[in-house]
């Protein structure tokens, strides 16, 4: 006879844990939106400062290398876009934080070297301050603008390494991917070309949308999750099986 009391010999498998988001975690992803907002600011800022130039009324002539500023109106620019190249940094620093391109040897590179260009474009504004007198050609304002070139376009390349390695990740799945790449290739399609030609205009008008991707870029990740931030789901665990008690069932071909 079987007792009234006897357990079954397997207990039912515990409940699964709803998916969570550590705490840490969640404060990872709030940093990282945090660095996003400051990067679609640092952008939107780029492209008001850029037609802020081409609408300004000249106050110095063209032969100047602060034009259309004057001394002051140049420093202020200057010393502004320093700060934006900095955030723009920054933003770079969010993208990798975020592990949207991944931890690959070409993501660190691609990363490391964008957020390195754009803080040394910060120092060139620095620099430029000190030619706000000088005439177009001195060899003060040449200089400026050889290091404004090379960062500018270090910022191209390492940015297209960047991109590749976010699309190679997998982690965004949406348009938002594809603006490191395009905010690279960007400089060498249209910023560059149009400074070759010479045109003020023209130049301002591909710099003001190359700050637009910049932006977009801070837009997007202002939405974007860490891979850190996912919610972790507990697996769950079967509970042991729980052996009947000495004497609980009669031995084999016992009556009841």
């Amino acid at each position: 006879m079987v007792s009234q009391n006897a357990q079954p010999a397997v207990a039912d498998s515990m409940p699964a844990k709803k998916p969570e988001i550590r705490p840490r975690r969640r404060l990872a992803s709030l940093r990282v939106r945090t660095i996003g907002w400051i990067g679609l600011g640092a952008g939107v800022f780029g492209v008001g400062g850029g037609l802020l130039k081409v609408l300004h009324p000249a106050s110095v002539d063209e032969t100047r290398y602060s034009y259309p500023f004057d001394s002051l109106g140049f420093t202020v620019e200057n010393g502004t876009l320093a700060v934006q190249h900095a955030a723009l940094g920054l933003l770079v620093w969010g993208v990798w934080r975020s592990g949207a391109a991944g931890r690959s040897t070409l993501a660190r590179i691609g990363a490391a070297g964008t957020i390195t260009a754009w803080t040394a474009f910060a120092a060139v504004k620095g620099l430029a301050i000190t030619a706000r007198d000088e005439p177009v050609g001195s060899p003060l304002a040449d200089t400026v603008d050889g290091l404004s070139g090379l960062a500018g376009t270090s910022i191209a390349v390492f940015s297209i390494l960047l991109g590749i390695a976010v699309l190679r990740a997998h982690d965004w799945t949406d348009w938002g991917r594809f603006i490191p790449l395009v905010a690279g290739v960007f400089v060498f399609a249209a910023v560059i070309p149009s400074l070759i030609l010479g045109s003020f205009t023209l130049a301002r008008v591909a710099i003001i949308a190359w700050m637009g991707l910049w932006a977009a870029l801070g837009w997007v990740l202002t939405r974007a999750e860490t891979r850190a931030s996912q919610p972790v789901t507990t697996r769950p665990r079967s509970a042991s099986p729980v052996l009947p008690e000495p004497g609980q069932f009669p031995p084999p071909g016992s009556g009841s």
